[in-house]
């Protein structure tokens, strides 16, 4: 196991984690889960790599999920838009724009719907959490897990389908790629300031997932208290993880915000 100190969970249950929870969540995405501040705009078209082109001249990415994987996808999403006839309200996220000066919005139709819960609903976009975009990401969730368990648009492609953290190869083979991975907690610690949760019992060779020691503090707010405030509680507990795949000797997910997390059942 990775060494380390027990590290101490406070705080909330991680939003949308533990099944029971789910089932009481809302079936479709709020008003109250965006920013009541919004601006008007009129959508153009749609890019290959998922940028709307807005009629003003600017760019726009939609918060809170992953831009089309693959043309078949793609082709989905242009299906969705074509359906716009309206202007749609823009709701900024906590960072509303990226790097390159793209809009990042929560985008909600004149039916007063999100656009991402249309696309996440058919299938057509997995959530992807992000520090600078959490909102609505609950509500999401739990449409995504509808949409999977349908196998609705992309689940059904067996690419897409989430990996098991005992697969080591073929997570090594999902190097670079944003992935569902699902596991039982072997171990779980605290270096540093930096955690570890592990997925088998040789950190070298297995599945582990890390939050950086400047993330961390978010998730002392909003795990709580599994068992009995140590963090070795979570050793025997079913996670769903979500995040791009990196190597760090064996295959790793760096998570930066809880809702990347899912508690699915304690099994041992």
């Amino acid at each position: 196991m990775r060494p380390g100190r027990a590290l101490k969970w406070q705080g909330r249950i991680l939003p949308g984690v533990i099944v029971a929870l789910c089932l009481t969540l809302p079936v479709k995405a709020q008003a109250a889960c965006w920013s009541q501040k919004s601006q008007t705009a009129t959508i153009m078209s749609l890019g290959a790599d998922g940028t709307v082109m807005l009629a003003d001249g600017r760019q726009m990415l939609l918060a809170g999920i992953e831009t089309p994987p693959d043309d078949k996808v793609r082709a989905g999403w242009r299906q969705v838009f074509d359906a716009i006839n309206a202007p749609v309200r823009l709701h900024p996220v906590l960072q509303p724009q990226d790097r390159y000066g793209r809009l990042q919005m929560l985008v909600v139709t004149g039916e007063g719907v999100l656009l991402q819960e249309k696309l996440v609903a058919r299938g057509l976009a997995r959530v992807m959490p992000q520090k600078r975009a959490r909102d609505c990401l609950e509500a999401l969730l739990v449409i995504e897990a509808t949409a999977r368990q349908a196998q609705r648009g992309l689940w059904r492609d067996p690419a897409f389908t989430p990996r098991n953290a005992d697969d080591v190869d073929g997570l090594m083979g999902d190097e670079g790629h944003y992935m569902l991975v699902e596991g039982i907690v072997v171990d779980a610690s605290n270096r540093q300031g930096r955690l570890y949760i592990n997925f088998g019992d040789d950190w070298r060779t297995d599945f582990t997932v890390t939050v950086e020691r400047a993330d961390a503090r978010l998730f002392a707010d909003e795990i709580a208290n599994i068992v009995a405030g140590e963090v070795a509680a979570i050793v025997g507990h079913r996670l769903r993880v979500r995040g791009f795949v990196t190597r760090y000797n064996g295959p790793e997910i760096r998570v930066t915000v809880p809702e990347q997390i899912e508690v699915l059942t304690k099994v041992r």
